[in-house]
Formats: structure tokens, sequence, C-alpha cells
């Protein structure tokens, strides 16, 4: 279809250049330095903005929780990465799909190797984003979602941290970086102002939820918890959350 109507053709004007064609659309993400799914997806949803109710929006905006998102396992490929440093290390041959604890297969050296290698910014630099994640975050941020970027990282990774979400253009309100900065955000949340965190560690389900404030997660092998398949799983559930179902 030219995009506007349902003819099948996609790059046919059909005559009339106010006529939104797929090559037009595509151009428009690039001049955006967005992808086509996002440049569509931002369309849809200022369409939608446009014609909603003011009141609407405003009382909706008042109901939304603050959402929390890891880094490491949800916005970024770590366990990718972990298998690639630590196969050119030690010449062994791990794969993601045998991390089937939150820990990994890794032996013990190993694992205090790859300790090691997490104090250096080099090694946080280089590893890939998900993109359908980062996506998603967009919208959220566009939506008008409260978006805080928290990680266990070593504090001493703030600046090299900042820099990765600023090279994948991953929006955020707040950067929190160190052990417990999860924790500690957790207990100024409640049923009056709610809060969900996005975090694939098993652990933080133990640690994190009360009443208003919950954790969850994209499905992998070793996570606990609410768990969802797919991130635009996880968003449309999160629209259907707010304060009247943080207090019960």
């Amino acid at each position: 279809m030219c995009l506007t109507c349902s003819c099948g053709q996609p790059n046919v004007d059909h005559g009339d250049t106010r006529n939104i064609t797929f090559d037009r659309l595509a151009a428009a993400g690039q001049a955006g330095g967005v992808t086509i799914w996002e440049a569509a997806n931002s369309l849809a949803h200022t369409v939608e903005s446009v014609h909603r109710d003011p009141l609407e929006v405003f009382t909706e905006s008042l109901n939304r929780p603050l959402v929390v998102c890891d880094i490491d396992g949800i916005l970024a490929y770590f366990v990718q990465a972990a298998c690639m440093a630590v196969n050119i290390a030690f010449g062994s041959d791990y794969t993601p799909d045998m991390w089937t604890t939150y820990r990994g297969p890794l032996t013990a050296e190993q694992h205090s190797w790859l300790g090691q290698q997490m104090k250096n910014p080099t090694f946080w630099a280089t590893i890939a984003p998900d993109q359908e994640a980062a996506m998603m975050l967009r919208l959220l941020a566009r939506d008008g979602y409260g978006l805080i970027i928290a990680t266990d990282r070593p504090t001493e990774m703030r600046l090299a941290t900042q820099r990765w979400l600023e090279l994948w253009r991953i929006p955020y309100d707040g950067l929190l970086v160190g052990p417990g900065s999860k924790e500690r955000l957790a207990r100024e949340h409640g049923p009056d102002n709610p809060m969900i965190l996005i975090d694939d560690n098993p652990a933080k389900c133990l640690t994190i939820p009360r009443p208003g404030v919950e954790v969850w997660t994209i499905r992998r092998p070793y996570t606990s918890g609410t768990q969802f398949n797919s991130w635009t799983e996880l968003v449309k559930a999160l629209r259907c959350f707010d304060v009247q179902t943080a207090r019960v």
C-alpha cells in the first residue's frame, strides 16, 4: 500500500504527493536517526495523541508508575559479551544458551577474570544494545513515563555507562550506578507513587517488591517473578498498570 490507502503498492503515490510512500517514511526515519519501524510507531503515536482529550492524557500521566530499567541483560546483551570475552581469553566455547543460571556456567577462575574486565570502561563500551528495548524506552519517554536507568555496575563506571546510553540514544530522566542503588530507590516508593523495576536478576524479586513496587522482566532461562515474552508484551501490560492497580 502507499501507506495511506490499502492498495498494496508501497511506493506508488497515485499522482498525489500528499500520499505517504514507504521510501518517504524510510527517508524520514533516516533524517531523524531512527529505523522505519520507530518512524511508523512515532507516526501512529502522534496521531493518537493529537486526537485525544487533553484531560484524559493529563489524568493518565498522574497514574503512571516510575519505570526503572536495568542495563545488563535487559538493555544490553551482557551474556553474549561475557561469552565472547571469556572464550577469547580462555579458549572456551560458551554460548548464550548455556547461561541457564544468573551467574552462568563459568568457572571460578573465569568469573574472577571477568570481574576484572568489568572494571575496564572498554568492556562496557563494546556491549551491543537490545534495539527493541531501546525503541520501547523511547516510546515510553514520548508517552510521558518517568524513566530511571539503574545498574549494579561499579560506581566508577558511571561515565562509561552515560556514554553508552547516549551512543545508543536510550532516554532517561536519571541514572543510578552502583550496588544497592535499586533497593534505595525502591524504599522511596509505594502505593501512592508506584514503581516498576525491569531487571533480570532473580535476587531482585526477593529484595525489591513491596506494596506499590514490582519487579518485571523479559523471560530468560534464569529469571523469576513477573515475566514477559517480549518488550511489546511488557509495554502493553505497563500501559494497563496505574495507581489504582498499585493500591490493590
